[in-house]
């Protein structure tokens, strides 16, 4: 069945894709009281301007709180024993239907994390969003087919990596002389993709960073808990 994860994947990377090219420029309502929050930032979704820009030390700490929270469940979980036997749903439309709607929520949940500047979404959502069908693969696969496809140890490795590269991108101003967690990068055209500074890059990191813990999180559960 991976075939037809693949193939989800393809084809709704396809329409977001499109949908992007589509909405190049996409209009949008700048009431006065948000007007210095874009002209800032260049995020004409407000939200993303203040959580990515002017608290963004705030969310630099709520990304260390998941982070955590993951290790914590990881951890306790891990000195529980494990089932003897975990029974997924092996009916074969179930199958196909979860391998589907793997595809739409993986890529459906980053473009909400890479388009949550220009519109409603963002980084945590996203990743949420695009978890979703993984869990439900869950229920569908073997317990050594999940620990196989997806690995604990290499989704940890990831998961430090991108940590890392959040943190270096709020540093990296100090060293071209700037204050940290300076946006640094031209913030381009309000509405456009291509706008907002770090804002969308540091988003899609979290998205990842999210998708890849929540992944973790229900993977840990469903082996020393089961799904029922």
């Amino acid at each position: 069945m991976k075939n037809i994860r693949l193939i989800s994947v393809i084809l709704f990377g396809m329409f977001i894709v499109m949908l992007l090219i589509s909405a190049e420029t996409i209009s949008y309502i700048q009431p006065d009281n948000v007007t210095g929050a874009v002209k800032d930032t260049g995020a004409i979704n407000v939200i993303a301007a203040y959580y990515l820009g002017y608290r963004l030390f705030d969310t630099l700490f709520e990304i260390l709180v998941f982070t955590v929270a993951v290790q914590g469940v990881v951890h306790l979980l891990g000195h529980m024993p494990t089932l003897e036997q975990h029974k997924p749903m092996r009916e074969k439309a179930i199958i196909i239907y979860t391998d589907l709607i793997f595809g739409a929520s993986l890529i459906t949940g980053m473009y909400i994390a890479v388009a949550g500047h220009i519109s409603a979404g963002g980084g945590f959502v996203g990743g949420i969003v695009g978890a979703t069908g993984a869990v439900l693969v869950f229920l569908t696969m073997p317990m050594e087919d999940i620990e196989k496809e997806f690995n604990h140890t290499y989704m940890a490795i990831w998961e430090m990596c991108i940590l890392a590269t959040i943190f270096a991108l709020v540093l990296l101003p100090i060293f071209i002389g700037m204050y940290p967690m300076k946006n640094f990068l031209p913030l381009g055209t309000p509405g456009h993709i291509v706008s907002g500074g770090i804002i969308p890059i540091v988003d899609t990191l979290i998205g990842i960073k999210v998708l890849i813990g929540a992944v973790t999180i229900a993977q840990t559960f469903i082996k020393h808990r089961g799904v029922f």
